[in-house]
């Protein structure tokens, strides 16, 4: 299999690359997918960030009692480190969603983590009011919770990389940390509780991303494409 699977991908790349060549317009998702276009395809493109039902969420004055984590479990997200942070500082975390990952993730978790598995739309927005931060040690090309978090009046604690350089503002409606180990969101945490975020900027933030304005957009691309072709 692993001889034959180079020339497979090397003719499949080549394939790639000829059709790329009668795109008329790229649209990304997020700067940091644009760029990756611009690597692969030296083309650049049109972002458009994806659509995030906000007004789902809403902020409200409840006591905090955890921190947060979760989503699809897989290994990409990285999630091991948000339970192993949550056991070597002692931290209530609820950890949602469910995946292939689960089982391994639960083995990990020590008293303080609570695994509640798939949650309701209703149920994400109740555990977000009730939450000190959102922890997201992962990678995504958007990321459609943090943005969901922050609606609901709730900070992110996240790795520098990916969607949340540009969903995320640093230090105001979240914590953006660069090294990509235990240590590194350790530190974060920490930083993070001598800090104090007002939920009014996570909301405001996290309206940009609405519906409304990615029909809009989308609408304004495709009717710019038209015009080009005429």
């Amino acid at each position: 299999l692993g001889v034959i699977r180079g020339p497979i991908l090397s003719r499949l790349r080549r394939q790639d690359l000829e059709a790329a060549r009668h795109v008329d317009t790229f649209v990304a998702n997020s700067t940091y997918v644009a760029g990756r276009i611009l690597r692969t395809y030296g083309r650049d493109s049109r972002v458009v960030y994806p659509p995030v039902d906000v007004e789902d969420f809403s902020s409200t004055e409840v006591r905090k009692r955890h921190y947060l984590a979760g989503g699809r479990m897989v290994r990409y997200k990285n999630l091991e480190r948000a339970v192993e942070a949550a056991n070597q500082l002692s931290l209530p975390l609820i950890v949602f969603g469910d995946g292939p990952d689960m089982a391994r993730l639960k083995r990990l978790g020590g008293p303080t983590v609570d695994f509640i598995g798939s949650v309701s739309s209703a149920q994400l927005a109740d555990l977000i009011s009730h939450s000190y931060a959102f922890l997201f040690p992962g990678v995504e090309d958007f990321g459609i919770l943090p943005v969901e978090v922050q609606a609901g009046g709730c900070p992110v604690i996240a790795l520098a990389q990916g969607g949340v350089l540009e969903t995320v503002r640093q230090g105001e409606t979240g914590l953006l940390y660069e090294d990509d180990s235990l240590g590194g969101l350790l530190d974060a945490i920490y930083r993070f509780e001598k800090k104090t975020f007002d939920p009014i900027d996570c909301v405001n933030n996290a309206v940009r991303f609405n519906r409304a304005r990615f029909e809009q957009e989308i609408s304004e691309t495709i009717h710019g494409i038209y015009r080009k072709e005429e």
